[in-house]
Formats: structure tokens, sequence, C-alpha cells
């Protein structure tokens, strides 16, 4: 390997492209080799574990032929040029340090030669990324652009651009805040107003056309019926102590990562361990119904769930109707009866399924400088408010008995929804195949 990495670099700097575009040809993912060879137009990925739902959607309307590059190969090309610990915050700004800007322009200058003979050989007509702040992407974008292959964005988050979510996204985003590609595919018309708002992007060179996951989510609750006989099930989307608060000053001052905290005062703290471990609590009570708990991932999230409800002197693994899950938000959604979710998109999707949402809004969300950094606040008043403990365990309860959304109210969610996501039609991947193909002049 170190003969090979040697290798690389020798021929990186000496700008010698073809033996690399010969491995980068064959470790490049083709998701449906029998498209290769056709006239479908070819679409390279970057990043793209961050994208894979879309990227399948995508694929499976065989419109296209889609290729995918392994992180570890995308990063390998600009580790060869980028001095040892160079930052994000570096790459997007090179100017403020000279070695890196002379290492970009290097790299430049040999991505323009490897670019060219790669996207020639793979018939790559664009290039999509997922997300601004991927700084592996930002060259591969730049460059590609530059040589006539559109770099097209397609942002996987859906902020609600309200309040201080305009500044708590313009903080994400300070090393870097304009677009140098072709097009910006976003969610919706608030997410498109930020973008612009923030100079992010000129208006022209930005789209709302909704979210591609949504389609089938849409089709999906007008056809849902409950299988008989299932047993009742109340669904929790965990949150963590650090939910939404990116930009505030306590998320950057007490925080390893976006979601745990160094200090047990500062963000959801006591809500967190409130919230779950009076989820355990109705589990207990309530034997005759699942309770499912859906953090946004396992291992180190599991973890701190069980550490907060065992202070309460409960085992989480001793209690058999309480279950974690990896599976899909909008299956989970649909299968269940009561929906509790905190700071996510969840609650306008579960909203939008007639499902009732329970909120809880106490201990550390009675911060107001805390809970203007939670999405769609402003539109609470449409859900489940719990304002203790107490009351949410009673909410749960209710819930169970009479899910009743009353036809008013859910008019009202179903417009949230198209306000969040463009559109209550199932119709955004066509948007989508129209929009590419236009970009790409097809």
């Amino acid at each position: 390997m170190k003969l090979l990495k040697f290798v690389f670099r020798l021929l990186a700097w000496l700008g010698i492209v073809w033996p690399i575009v010969v491995v980068y040809s064959r470790v490049i993912k083709k998701t449906k080799s029998e498209y290769i060879g056709d006239n479908r137009p070819v679409i390279l990925f970057l990043s793209y574990e961050r994208l894979q739902k879309d990227i399948q959607i995508l694929d499976d309307t065989e419109e296209f032929c889609v290729l995918r590059i392994p992180f570890i190969w995308q990063k390998s090309i600009l580790n060869q040029f980028y001095p040892k610990g160079t930052t994000r915050a570096q790459i997007f700004n090179p100017e403020n340090s000279v070695n890196v800007a002379k290492a970009q322009n290097k790299l430049h200058v040999f991505m323009r030669r490897f670019l060219t003979s790669l996207y020639r050989k793979l018939g790559v007509k664009c290039v999509v990324s997922p997300g601004l702040y991927y700084h592996q992407d930002l060259d591969w974008g730049k460059i590609s652009d530059e040589l006539g292959f559109p770099f097209i964005l397609i942002p996987r988050e859906n902020y609600g651009a309200e309040s201080a979510n305009h500044e708590r996204y313009k903080r994400l985003l300070r090393h870097r805040i304009s677009f140098s590609g072709s097009r910006i595919i976003c969610q919706s018309e608030p997410f498109r107003d930020l973008f612009i708002k923030h100079g992010i992007v000129d208006p022209e060179k930005i789209v709302a056309l909704g979210c591609l996951r949504m389609d089938a989510f849409i089709e999906n609750v007008k056809s849902y019926q409950k299988t008989l006989g299932k047993r009742k099930n109340v669904l929790l989307f965990s949150f963590s102590h650090g939910t939404s608060l990116i930009g505030h000053p306590d998320q950057a001052l007490y925080f390893d990562n976006p979601h745990w905290t160094r200090k047990s005062d500062i963000g959801w703290v006591k809500l967190f361990e409130s919230v779950h471990s009076a989820f355990a609590r109705l589990a207990i009570e309530r034997p005759d119904v699942d309770f499912i708990i859906k953090p946004k991932w396992l291992g180190r999230w599991k973890e701190e769930i069980e550490k907060a409800v065992a202070k309460r002197g409960i085992n989480l693994s001793k209690i058999s109707n309480i279950f974690f899950t990896e599976e899909e938000a909008h299956t989970l959604i649909l299968d269940s009866d009561v929906v509790c979710s905190f700071g996510s998109n969840t609650i306008v999707e579960a909203g939008f399924a007639s499902k009732p949402v329970i909120i809880p809004m106490y201990y550390e969300a009675k911060r107001k400088d805390y809970r203007e950094y939670l999405w769609y606040y402003k539109y609470y008043n449409l859900y489940d408010i719990a304002e203790s403990e107490e009351s949410f365990i009673a909410l749960v309860n209710k819930r169970l008995l009479d899910p009743t959304v009353e036809d008013g109210l859910l008019e009202k969610r179903k417009s949230l929804f198209e306000y969040a996501f463009s559109s209550q039609k199932s119709d955004a991947t066509e948007k989508y195949i129209t929009e590419i193909k236009d970009i790409i002049n097809v």
C-alpha cells in the first residue's frame, strides 16, 4: 500500500493521468451495469452515502445511468496535494493559507486533465453533491463545472427557514457562502429563499422542486391501511442534547459534536432524560402496546438513551415491549398509532399522515433562545403539546384511546407539509428528471 501511495502521488504530481483514470474507471460503482453503453445520460454522484435514497429513486426511473464514487477514492486525490492537517475552512478559503492555496492550484491543474479524461471514458454528463459543506466535493464540483460538466447540488436537508434558522444556517456555512456550480435543486421555497437571502447562490441558479423521498410517502399515505389485529404502537423519534441547536452559541462552546454536550445544564439534557424515561414508564405501564424508539443511528445514541433512563432506575433491556430501530422513518410513521417527536421534520410528515403527534415542550424547551432554533416552531399549535413529563404520559395514553385528528386541523397540517416540501402531489421525481435533463441539455 505504501508503494501504491507513492506511485499514485508521483503520477499525480507529474500530471500523468491515464493510469489513474484506468483505476478510477474501475472503482467508480455503476448502480445498474446494464445501463452502461446505451443512450441514458450518465450522472456521477459525490459523497453518495448521504444521498442514497434519492439516488435509488432517480436510478429506478431508468432515465439516467447512475455512477457512485466511493468516498475513500474521492478523497485520495485530494490527499495527494493538500498538506496533512488541512482543515475544511482552509479548503473553502485557501487565500488564508499560502501552502493550501499553492496546493489547491496544483490540484486544479491536475484535475482538469484527470476529469476530462475520466468523464470522456465513462460518458459522464454531470456531477451531483448532497451538500455545500462537504469539502471533499468542492474541488471535484468546481473543476467539473468549469470543464462543462454541470455541478448540481441536491441538498439532502430541508431546514425550516424561520426566525433563528436563518442565522443558524449562515453560521453553518461560514466557511463557504457561495455556490460555484450550475444549479441547486432544493426541496422548498423557504429553503430557496434562505440560500438567496444569504448570497449563497444567484436566484436563477436555484429551484425548489420538492423532495424525492416524499413521492412514495404521499402515495402510501393515500393507500395505507393498518393490518387487522396488529398490536398498537407508539413511535418516538429520538432527539439528542443538541438537536436543532447548530448555530447557537452554546452549541459552539460546550458540544464536542452536534449532538452531545459536555455540560449538564447546556442543551436539551433534562428534556432528553425526561422524555425517554417517560417513554420507558409508559412501556412498563402498558404491556399491551409496543413502544418504538427511532434514533438517528444506534451505537452511542442508544447508549446515551440507556444511560439517561438508568438514572431513573430503569433498565431498558428488561422491558420486553420497548424496541430500538433503524427502520426507514416513513414506514414507521405509517405503522404507528401515536407519534412523538421534537425538533424534526418528522413532525410535519407524521401530521400529514393524519397521525396524532405529541411534542414535549418543557424544561429547556421553555428557553426562548433555544426554542427559536426548533424547525417549524411557530406551527407547533397544530399538534399536541406536552408541558411536563406527566402531561407527556397522559397525552400518549389519551391518543392511544382517541387518535382522531379533526378535519380543520388536518387541512392545516397538510398545508404545512406543502410549505415544507413544495407539494402535496407525488410529482417531485418527474420535476427532477426534467430539470436535470434541461441542465445537461438532453
